[in-house]
């Protein structure tokens, strides 16, 4: 009805003042633009007549094309001529009728629009790309690209997934399919499921050497799962979960209180920095249970949250010890970033109450004067001074900050007492403390920095403290060194900003690539006063966000790797440059699995597992080993937990089975994971075992996440997994693909930038 209505319109009417308006020299660009409203109106009532596609494809052919291509109309009506399609398809130069053009005709299918586009897509792209009219820059050639790709993706992809048939025995059976990657997938998963059930249930019982009380501890943060642990019996779940009272009672609470007496954080800086998102993880999946027994028995969210609030802040009163203190302060803070994952509404309120009781009453100022704690009868002011319960102040102050980004006011205060603390004299204050003051501040500006809804206030406060931060790392003074210092936290928390978020960065972000090739151009010979600043920059440079995947990146950071390794005077920053080398190459593993790529990955794993395997190795490079394994397998250690960097899972979704195979033996060997008893103590290497169950606790973060992304796991598992002969690149779509022309174009663009970089 429509369609039969426009097209009487079209003949009747329309045709003779499109007619008269395309003969117009020049075209008058209003009227175009009504014409191309029209033209519109006729696409969204399609059907499939042979009047309205002949109808469709006239306009198509007399009336759009034109405005995008001015020759084409010329030489497709004299069709002996032979003319080369670069001057058929010349793309309009007035870019007023060119986006009138794009715009309409990116509203008709992708196959009526390849109908009158050129044959070959790098007749198109190249004038595109290489053009000095920045054609480039005309967004409307998104909208066309999108529907032409996006028709080439939907066309290919079942040829893609579905594996390649392989005839054995006489009969045909598909090598690979999404199942099949699923079972793959699902079997390592239960794996890790086991270790982390068996860690939550031995720390519990007491079932462990005391020695590994607090790795256990720790580690069971992270693999506290009540819906996994009862998964295979809902119904005895939900019987004992309506006879539940109290939350106290609940195994989550215990659990808790246990944590808070056992966990220790002296083994590993590492481990430290990435203690409120175990907390944080912890409450989440503990207090999902929680809700659920209080809605039972008519109990609102917030009143379970009070409860917990008022019993943790009894706690913190209580404390007698700067372990305890700091404990219940890291569980405080990531009690409230969880309140943000599980939306609930009152976040804000709990997190200012937090943060407002931290700074009057735990905060030291540069002269070790508590600010308002003496008034407080029951805090003892050496308790609260200690290095350890500080550095806990200073992390929440950050964190917590982060979920009252509208609160100018308070943001403001703590900005400036994390400043405060950053320039205090390093006498005033000792090395915890300022490592999480950098820390915590480099996080608040790396969220502050992408807020999508940032006043012109808070923009201002995050340039001010960047540029701040900027002349903090250039005038870095001598003494700030060792491998845990102030400067080392604020390249380690701003490494998760994006430079294009706040462009101040970028000066940051080029003095410490700087830096790291002058580390390497130099083979590693460096003043004793500039070793903790490049140890800074390989953090920086390997984990900023937003700067995307550089192969002269990894190359630098590789070599750095080697070179710290090599030098007895660099072995105590050689941990530094062996994450981020590890970081970066489980980033490229995801995109790119070329062979150099693939076999430098495996030659880390490899490296980590002799240095745990061969004795005599020392303790330090024992427990170098651990993290680096830890970040080899994708584990991040310490982003926010909504905040967190790209996903990095190449190692469970794609890597071979002796691989991961080979990784748990070890991690299970060091911790000697299922032969320990409360009674025995035989370990030659406690903190390593302690590590060794943190991080085989982390794992199973790891995969919660990848169980988050189906999508993910079937297209990267499918790149090693399968058995498809498959080509593994843009190789096997034609020369005509705009898809694989405009990732070639890319790729060349990225490759030549590298080019100009290192000229």
């Amino acid at each position: 009805m429509y369609c039969s209505f426009y097209y009487i319109v079209w003949i009747v009417l329309m045709s003779y003042i499109a007619d008269a308006i395309m003969r117009t020299d020049p075209l008058n660009v209003y009227l175009i633009s009504k014409l191309c409203e029209f033209y519109q109106l006729i696409v969204q009532h399609d059907d499939d007549t042979v009047v309205y596609n002949e109808f469709k494809h006239n306009i198509l052919e007399s009336y759009l094309c034109p405005l995008i291509f001015p020759q084409r109309t010329l030489y497709i009506s004299e069709p002996d001529q032979e003319v080369d399609d670069s001057i058929v398809f010349k793309i309009q130069q007035d870019y007023r009728l060119l986006k009138h053009g794009l715009i309409t005709i990116s509203q008709f299918n992708a196959t009526d629009i390849l109908s009158v586009f050129p044959i070959s897509s790098e007749t198109l792209l190249s004038q595109i790309f290489n053009s000095n009219e920045k054609l480039c820059q005309v967004e409307e050639w998104q909208f066309v690209f999108s529907k032409v790709i996006s028709n080439e993706i939907y066309n290919m992809r079942r040829n893609l997934l579905k594996g390649v048939s392989v005839e054995a025995s006489g009969g045909g059976k598909s090598a690979t399919s999404t199942s099949d990657i699923s079972n793959v997938f699902q079997s390592r998963k239960e794996k890790v499921e086991s270790i982390a059930t068996k860690i939550v249930n031995d720390w519990e019982i007491g079932l462990i050497s005391p020695g590994l009380r607090a790795g256990y501890a720790l580690a069971s943060l992270i693999c506290f799962n009540p819906q996994m642990d009862n998964s295979n019996n809902n119904k005895s779940r939900s019987q004992a979960l309506s006879e539940i009272k109290d939350f106290k009672t609940t195994r989550f609470y215990k659990l808790m209180a246990n944590a808070i007496q056992d966990i220790n954080l002296t083994d590993h800086w590492v481990i430290r920095l990435g203690i409120v998102t175990n907390w944080c993880s912890f409450f989440e999946k503990g207090l999902r249970e929680v809700f659920y027994t209080a809605a039972e028995r008519n109990e609102s969210d917030d009143e379970v949250i009070k409860v917990l609030m008022e019993d943790l802040m009894k706690r913190l009163d209580d404390a007698r010890f700067p372990f305890a203190c700091q404990n219940i302060i890291l569980a405080l803070t990531g009690l409230c970033l969880s309140l943000k994952s599980l939306n609930v509404s009152s976040t804000q309120q709990y997190a200012t109450t937090t943060l407002r009781h931290f700074l009057d009453y735990y905060f030291v100022d540069a002269n070790l004067a508590v600010k308002r704690q003496y008034e407080h009868q029951h805090q003892d002011s050496s308790l609260i001074t200690s290095d350890d319960v500080q550095f806990a102040v200073a992390m929440a102050l950050g964190y917590l900050s982060t979920l009252i980004i509208m609160n100018e006011k308070l943001v403001q205060e703590v900005v400036d007492t994390l400043v405060t603390k950053l320039s205090e004299d390093k006498n005033s204050t000792t090395g915890w403390a300022l490592f999480g003051a950098g820390y915590s501040l480099g996080t608040l500006l790396s969220y502050l920095a992408s807020y999508p809804m940032k006043t012109s206030l808070m923009s201002s406060i995050c340039s001010q403290t960047v540029s701040f931060l900027y002349d903090f790392i250039s005038s870095t003074p001598q003494d700030n060194v060792g491998p845990t210092n102030s400067y080392l936290g604020v390249m380690i928390g701003l490494s998760n900003v994006d430079c294009d978020d706040e462009p101040e960065t970028e000066r940051i972000y080029q003095m410490a690539l700087s830096d790291l090739k002058e580390f390497v151009e130099n083979n590693g010979i460096i003043d004793e006063s500039n070793k903790s600043r490049i140890a800074g920059s390989a953090w920086f440079v390997g984990f900023s966000r937003g700067k995307g995947l550089n192969e002269e990146i990894i190359e630098f950071l590789e070599k750095a790797t080697k070179i710290s390794g090599s030098r007895r005077e660099m072995s105590e920053y050689h941990f530094h440059f062996s994450q981020s080398y590890s970081h970066v190459l489980q980033d490229i593993l995801q995109v790119k699995q070329s062979s150099h790529n693939l076999s430098s990955f495996n030659a880390q794993v490899n490296s980590c597992a002799r240095t745990l395997t061969t004795s005599g190795t020392s303790s330090s490079k024992r427990h170098t080993a651990l993290i680096t394994i830890g970040s080899l397998t994708g584990v991040d250690y310490f982003s926010l937990p909504y905040h967190a960097r790209n996903r990095s899972f190449y190692f469970f979704s794609s890597a071979s089975s002796a691989i991961i195979t080979q990784v748990l033996d070890t991690l299970q060997n060091v911790a000697e994971f299922g032969s320990q008893t409360s009674s025995e103590m035989t370990m030659s290497d406690v903190k390593g075992g302690r590590l060794a169950i943190i991080i085989l606790g982390q794992l199973m973060q790891v995969i919660e996440r990848i169980s988050e992304d189906t999508e993910m796991l079937v297209s990267d598992s499918a790149k090693s997994i399968t058995s498809s002969t498959e080509p593994k690149d843009y190789s096997r779509l034609p020369s005509s693909s705009y898809l694989k022309s405009m990732f070639d174009r890319l790729v060349f663009i990225s490759l030549e930038s590298t080019i100009r970089l290192i000229y």
